[in-house]
């Protein structure tokens, strides 16, 4: 199986990668190989998160990752990576 983010699951997730740059390179590259593996690893089946329902009203699944939170679905072979929100904002659950 493989993956591939949303626009705006891109659009996040670098944004994150940029804000933690700044601060801490080292973090910065450490949180981007654990998003990496654990998108992976949920493409392979491996483990399941739970089901959610998002703010746009669909479901989805989350899997936590440092302070990210990485919102997917699957379509047929594909795992889709909808979101990768800031779990430290204001949640985007129903």
């Amino acid at each position: 199986m493989t993956f591939r983010f949303a626009p705006a699951a891109e659009r996040e997730y670098l944004a994150a990668l940029e804000w933690l740059r700044d601060r801490n390179p080292t973090a910065a590259q450490g949180l981007h190989d654990s998003v990496v593996s654990i998108v992976t690893a949920l493409a392979a089946r491996e483990f399941e998160g739970r089901e959610v329902v998002i703010d746009s009203g669909r479901s989805a699944r989350r899997w936590p990752v440092g302070s990210l939170v990485i919102y997917y679905r699957r379509r047929g072979d594909v795992l889709e990576v909808l979101r990768v929100f800031d779990a430290r904002r204001a949640p985007i659950e129903r």
